[in-house]
């Protein structure tokens, strides 16, 4: 986690006393929300440094590149066996979305924080 990171659940409890304070309840929601959400993200983005994890992936992105290989350079490949590839490498992309969008997802939100903070000052 970097140390913007560290720093994101003290800018939501900001913004979450401010709007106690000054705010409508109807953005407490979001601000719940948005905790959790960071709380998720941030989970599987530090799954994503773990060796195991590291490991897990780089299978995960080999096994995808020789799906792609096959697809590509197979011509004799059946359509059944086509079908199958293309079903693998949907699921692997799912696998992989997550880790690929946890990162970008926290960033989102912090943007979405930094914005409201900003309008407060």
């Amino acid at each position: 986690m970097s140390n913007k990171q560290s720093q994101l659940p003290d800018k939501i409890t900001a913004l979450e006393e401010y709007w106690k304070e000054h705010g409508d309840d109807k953005y407490l929601d979001d601000i719940k929300s948005w905790r959790q959400s960071v709380k998720d993200n941030m989970a599987i983005s530090e799954l994503k440094n773990h060796h195991g994890f590291k490991l897990l992936i780089k299978g995960f992105k080999d096994l995808r590149r020789g799906i792609n290989y096959n697809l590509k350079e197979d011509e004799k490949m059946s359509e059944i066996d086509r079908a199958k590839s293309f079903q693998g490498k949907y699921v692997i992309n799912y696998f992989l979305s997550f880790f690929e969008d946890a990162e970008s997802a926290v960033k989102e939100i912090e943007q979405n924080i930094d914005d409201n903070l900003e309008e407060f000052k």
